[in-house]
């Protein structure tokens, strides 16, 4: 019954790995909270940062038009150090409230979404399948 309530408050952003071991979570969990993330980004993120994406502003490091490619998103080592959200310029930008960019027309992100972003990458930012991807530079 535990079990599944933990299931039933992960999928619904609002569970918390404190009570278990965060570098320990299931295939099923690591596959809910990918697809959460990608809700997030589909909502938020990829109206500038998706392959369709409208940047009106130059990016210094190029375009990051990824954001629903969790794959490729958890590769880069650049926006992702899996295992530390506060490390990771991804997190780090959401966090400060940098992104979602105000004069795009996004609010910042609610503290649910902030914390399922964060979790992510606690449990190594794992795709829609429940994999971390190989890294790459």
């Amino acid at each position: 019954m535990t079990r599944f309530l933990g299931v039933f408050l992960l999928i619904f952003g609002i569970y918390s790995i404190a009570d278990g071991d965060p570098a320990r979570p299931t295939r099923a969990e690591k596959v809910e909270i990918a697809k959460q993330v990608k809700r997030i980004f589909m909502n938020k993120c990829a109206k500038c940062h998706g392959p369709e994406g409208v940047r009106t502003w130059t990016k210094p490091n190029g375009d990051f038009d990824y954001v629903l490619d969790l794959e490729k998103l958890s590769s880069n080592r650049e926006m992702i150090v899996r295992g530390d959200p506060n490390e990771s310029k991804l997190f780090q930008a959401v966090d400060d409230e940098i992104m979602p960019n105000e004069e795009e027309g996004e609010d910042p992100l609610p503290a649910n979404e902030k914390e399922i972003i964060r979790r992510w990458i606690l449990v190594g930012a794992p795709t829609e399948e429940g994999i971390s991807p190989t890294l790459h530079p």
